[in-house]
């Protein structure tokens, strides 16, 4: 139960892993080429994927560098997905509990990924985000479908800038 007594069985949307996903096309105000920025989702009752990854959220193209999204994987692990490069953690663990997970690319060009508020890994590397015309915002699939996730999502944060330490 949370805070207020509720049963945390009464938060989220069902993303259930088959085939089902939401779509934002054309999205625009959100971070684009090199911009700097960060997806960070609330998520739990992660499931193992189908297949080799679970994504959880996706934007942009498919073409290498040019998405940024998050996935868990078949071996149990969490992952950034830029469509082809990715960054993945430590094991974790199928505990049903909520968890905080990151994709944040600095100004300085790195792609770090992290995990209830601490940076598991990072990779310097030239992003060039796709959106506009003919490009996808996808919950619960990696763009061009398949790849699909299974969890519960809470919250989906978009920011302009990597989150400071009081933000998280």
């Amino acid at each position: 139960v949370d805070r207020y007594g509720a049963a945390l069985a009464d938060y989220g949307v069902a993303v259930d892993g088959d085939a089902n996903r939401m779509t934002w096309a054309n999205p625009s105000g959100i971070p684009t080429g090199v911009e700097p920025g960060a997806i960070v989702i609330i998520g739990w009752r992660q499931r193992p994927p189908v297949g080799d990854f679970g994504n959880f959220v996706q934007y942009g193209t498919t073409a290498a560098d040019r998405a940024r999204g998050l996935a868990n994987t078949d071996s149990g692990f969490w992952s950034t997905n830029e469509w082809v490069s990715t960054l993945t953690s430590g094991p974790l663990a199928w505990d049903g509990t909520p968890h905080v997970i990151a994709n944040v690319y600095t100004a300085a060009e790195q792609t770090q990924l992290w995990i209830d508020g601490s940076p598991r890994a990072f990779r310097t590397a030239t992003l060039n985000t796709a959106t506009g015309p003919g490009t996808k915002f996808e919950v619960g699939s990696r763009l061009g479908g398949g790849r699909f996730g299974g969890f519960r999502v809470m919250e989906i944060e978009v920011y302009d800038h990597a989150p400071t330490d009081a933000e998280w």
